[in-house]
């Protein structure tokens, strides 16, 4: 039995369809693509790689001042010591102390640079909170500007506040109170007789 000659086949026209569509698909998600903007840098990105080159550069600046450029912090003492080198403590010279607080930027403090003769400036932590802090001191001399910054951890003081001696007060308190009974019980004081009446009633 022979096929039939005039039987229509689908595959050719399934395939040729196949392909069109998988073409068209393509196309479309090509221009979708080509129409969503995502930029990766962003549009100041000369302007940001410029900001971080002079910061880089203000680092670099301060390091090579060696120890006579650094931040300590004497948790005993609650003390925070800025040193900078002494050509540096001018008057000319500005600068900029800024204690930031990862935690709560509202709790950052500002100070102006201002070290004595040989460079050094104090800082007292007593009103700062316990918790991380970083320490972050920016001058410039001339044209040339310089950038230190250090973390430190404030801790809360181990040292127990002044309780006044209730213990000393109230015997104190016992021996006043004792005392003025001894005074009360004892009448009141004997006076000194006047030698020169008695003296006169005697020669009568």
């Amino acid at each position: 039995m022979s096929a039939d000659p005039k039987r229509f086949n689908p595959w050719p026209l399934g395939i040729v369809l196949a392909f069109v569509v998988f073409g068209l698909g393509t196309a479309a998600l090509i221009v979708l693509a080509s129409s969503q903007r995502a930029e990766l840098v962003s549009r100041d990105y000369y302007e940001q790689e410029i900001r971080f080159q002079k910061q880089m550069e203000r680092q670099d600046r301060a390091t090579q001042l060696g120890t006579n450029a650094a931040i300590t912090f004497d948790p005993a003492r609650g003390r925070i010591t800025i040193t900078v080198p002494p050509e540096h403590a001018r008057p000319e010279t500005q600068g900029a102390i800024h204690l930031y607080r990862p935690s709560a930027a509202g709790l950052d403090r500002h100070f102006a640079l201002k070290p004595d003769s040989q460079g050094v400036q104090i800082l007292d932590t007593a009103g700062l909170l316990p918790g991380l802090w970083k320490v972050r001191v920016a001058w410039n001399v001339g044209q040339r500007e310089y950038w230190l910054e250090q973390g430190l951890t404030n801790a809360a003081s181990s040292e127990p506040m002044a309780r006044p001696r209730s213990g000393v007060s109230a015997e104190r308190r016992r021996a006043a109170l004792h005392a003025e009974r001894l005074r009360r019980s004892a009448g009141p004081p004997l006076r000194p007789q006047n030698q020169g009446h008695s003296l006169a009633t005697t020669a009568r």
